[in-house]
């Protein structure tokens, strides 16, 4: 068991969620595991987010004012360099974490360098089944194997030793708006680190607020990373990547277009990788059905 002298940095950047900081940080406060360090990053609010944070008397919480002009990259940049923990664990503003979620990583810090785990959101999945989600087991080659399934490491839910971070940064081009912790993590996916899937749900993630919900434009920017990590990939790889964009561009016209989801989600039907096909069937079956209510309707 891992004593109290591990130190862990939670990097928590901000702006304007008076609304939602305080149980944000509320439960980091609520650990069950205490030694920590909370270094919230304020892109100057203009709200009362400050007046929360100082309601705070705890001298664990380290509040900051930087300007990042609209770039989430330079907060949390900032925050790698102010922090002395050994491991680093993201926390965005809007989300929180089960009280217990620190104690959990305890057994796997000495023989792991990345730990993830799963998380509950607000999102009303009516078709799919409930809100919770828990990702995929990576597997080496750790790049190749997440380029053709997807992003599993969200910030709030992903712990990183900072002796594997080292001197990687998350990238601050504004043209990886959105997806600049996707680049971040695939840059640390080169480094071979050893990786552990907790499967658990141990964070709660607003999906209702800030960049993510911006499903369009997230997906639009993703194809700058399939460009960036191309020269790592097989060619038959590279076409599973792209059997991977058709996918989820069909899922983002379903409430919109039905004829384009269609033809979009046909294609990833025909990956290589199984979790791709099997969804790509079930998000085909969904349009299919839509379609026909919309028939009958007419």
């Amino acid at each position: 068991m891992i004593s109290n002298e591990i130190l862990f940095s939670v990097v928590i950047p901000t702006y304007n969620r008076a609304n939602l900081i305080k149980r944000c940080i509320e439960s980091v406060v609520r650990q069950t595991y205490q030694n920590w360090e909370a270094l919230i990053v304020d892109n100057y609010s203009d709200d009362n987010t400050a007046e929360i944070i100082s309601s705070f008397h705890d001298e664990r919480i380290r509040y900051y004012k930087n300007h990042n002009y609209g770039v989430i990259s330079v907060s949390r940049n900032f925050a790698l360099e102010k922090s002395n923990g050994d491991w680093i664990c993201f926390l965005d503003s809007d989300d929180y974490w089960a009280s217990n979620k620190l104690e959990r990583l305890l057994p796997y810090l000495n023989d792991f360098d990345i730990i993830y785990h799963g998380y509950e959101s607000n999102m009303v999945r009516r078709l799919l089944g409930n809100s919770r989600r828990l990702f995929y087991t990576v597997k080496e080659p750790a790049v190749a194997y997440v380029l053709q399934r997807g992003d599993p490491f969200n910030p709030t839910c992903t712990a990183v030793s900072k002796f594997c971070i080292g001197d990687i940064r998350f990238s601050e081009d504004k043209d990886l708006y959105a997806i600049e912790d996707y680049d971040f993590f695939l840059q640390l996916l080169l480094k071979h680190p050893r990786i552990k899937h907790l499967k658990e749900y141990l964070a709660f993630y607003d999906v209702t607020t800030g960049v993510s919900h911006n499903q369009k434009e997230h997906l639009n920017r993703s194809r700058l990373i399939y460009l960036k990590y191309k020269h790592l990939l097989t060619k038959n790889e590279f076409r599973n990547v792209l059997k991977l964009y058709m996918f989820l561009r069909g899922v983002n016209y379903i409430h919109t277009d039905l004829k384009k989801a269609c033809k979009y989600l046909k294609i990833g039907v025909y990956s290589d990788v199984k979790e791709v096909r099997l969804l790509s069937c079930k998000w085909l079956l969904i349009a299919y059905i839509f379609r026909l209510l919309d028939i009958f309707r007419t």
